[in-house]
């Protein structure tokens, strides 16, 4: 896909992401943003969409909210924990591809230390963070575009298509009052007089 992935929990900042998303793709369009389901195409595996997507994107960024540390599954297990989670997935495998990797903390959250997160995305903690709050959020996300935008792949414009003939005109006629007709052919005398004209001429046979 190449561009920007959006990593985030619903549970912890589907509203940041959500508007985050918006600004990106009214800078980059929307084929450069991967947002998850949101952006998965239907009937398709979404794992596979979700692993092609962090395998292909320039930027990552991993939006994290108050509860993103220690938010837990239906069974009361860290979802961080587990090895299928999604988010568990996607930072390890951007982080082994060695991409910029963004971890955006919102709403007021802290960045999680390496002690917090299991060993295979503790790395995420030496990673520059980035704050977007509500209060600046438009000026944040600004801030952010300028960040990462030496990172995203611009699309190959199209080339130029081949400018179009101009429209046919037949040549103008050219009226010659010295033009030769057939033996015994001789123009009428109305044409004679209207010799020069836009009217059609005749020809009729000279009667001897």
């Amino acid at each position: 896909m190449s561009g920007i992935f959006i990593s985030y929990r619903r549970e912890d900042s589907i509203a940041y992401a959500g508007r985050l998303s918006d600004l990106l793709i009214e800078r980059f369009g929307e084929d450069r943003i991967f947002m998850g389901i949101d952006t998965m195409k239907v009937g398709l595996d979404f794992v596979e969409q979700n692993e092609n997507a962090v395998q292909s994107c320039d930027v990552l960024i991993a939006v994290i909210g108050k509860t993103w540390v220690n938010i837990q599954d239906e069974e009361g297990k860290r979802r961080l924990d587990n090895p299928e989670d999604l988010v568990r997935v996607e930072i390890p495998a951007a982080l082994e591809r060695n991409i910029p990797v963004v971890p955006l903390l919102v709403g007021g959250a802290g960045m999680p230390k390496a002690s917090e997160l299991p060993d295979a995305i503790a790395k995420l903690a030496r990673r520059q963070a980035m704050k977007m709050s509500d209060e600046r959020f438009r000026a944040d996300a600004t801030r952010l575009i300028e960040q990462i935008d030496e990172y995203v792949t611009v699309a190959e414009s199209e080339p130029p298509s081949k400018p179009k003939p101009p429209p046919y005109s037949p040549p103008p006629l050219r009226r010659n009052s010295n033009r030769q007709y057939p033996k015994g052919w001789s123009l009428s005398p109305r044409d004679r007089f209207c010799m020069g004209k836009s009217e059609s001429r005749k020809i009729f046979p000279m009667i001897t």
